[in-house]
């Protein structure tokens, strides 16, 4: 049964993970565009 919950939370664990790359990714885009928008003023 320990097996079962492992094989079960793997691919929930891994998709938060990728979620989270998403969001941080987004984030540090969208921050870099502001940055090089105020150096080109």
């Amino acid at each position: 049964m320990v097996n079962e919950s492992k094989q079960e939370q793997e691919p929930k664990l891994s998709g938060a993970f990728i979620s989270v790359l998403i969001v941080g990714l987004f984030i540090v885009g969208s921050w870099l565009a502001i940055y090089f928008l105020f150096l080109s003023r």
